[in-house]
């Protein structure tokens, strides 16, 4: 969010000529804190194959985007009436809407939600320092309520977002980086072979992804572009 923001400021600074003579004493580095934070703990165990949806997959390139508006004050309040917050509510019905329409389904619905880990490890940077958790439901258990789906959001999120679990997470996604064989690996054939294998050992793991990406704070000059 805050390489966002910044980008965000930079463009309008370009297009508006709203360059400032406020110092930013704020410049964060792009210090690696994957590396920083790696301690050799237990494998995160999650699961291998998700169900995924049925649907046929644009080419490579091609995409769909759907964009909606709801009442912010609509939104909290039903999301109050549930005690939740709107992220897991919306997570929730997420969850729910899928369930509903492939309860036949045999294997996990797993939705990837990335979880920013500067604020819970106080630490800053430009680069990258997130984590996918992963909150998973089997259909074939039965029917879910909606009430049911967000009592178990809510107790996943309270067990998961944990400064030690997210030790195990980082240390799975890094220890194949460490590893000395990959990193002999040319660059080249690393290009062309490292994304089937994500397709295999990583999108595999997933039904579908949820991200919150929380408030955009600028200051006053830029809130009416």
């Amino acid at each position: 969010l805050d390489f966002l923001r910044d980008l965000v400021k930079e463009y309008l600074n370009l297009k508006y000529g709203l360059h400032s003579d406020e110092v930013d004493t704020k410049k964060l580095g792009y210090e690696n804190l994957y590396e920083k934070y790696l301690k050799k703990v237990s494998e995160e165990i999650t699961i291998k194959k998700a169900f995924h949806l049925p649907y046929k997959t644009r080419e490579k390139g091609y995409y769909f985007v759907t964009t909606g508006e709801m009442n912010l004050d609509t939104v909290k309040a039903i999301a109050a009436e549930n005690n939740t917050t709107v992220g897991k509510y919306l997570l929730s019905v997420y969850f729910k809407v899928i369930i509903d329409n492939f309860k036949m389904s045999k294997e996990s619905i797993v939705i990837g939600v990335p979880v920013d880990l500067r604020k819970l490890f106080n630490d800053e940077t430009n680069r990258n320092f997130f984590i996918n958790i992963t909150p998973n439901i089997d259909p074939t258990l039965g029917e879910y309520s909606l009430q049911e789906i967000i009592k178990y959001i809510d107790t996943y999120f309270d067990l998961k977002i944990k400064k030690k679990e997210f030790y195990k997470s980082i240390y799975k996604a890094m220890n194949p980086i460490r590893n000395v064989v990959i990193k002999s690996v040319p660059y080249i054939i690393k290009r062309l072979v490292f994304p089937f294998v994500f397709d295999y050992y990583g999108e595999r793991g997933y039904t579908t992804g949820f991200s919150n990406l929380g408030v955009l704070n600028l200051e006053k000059k830029y809130e009416k572009y």
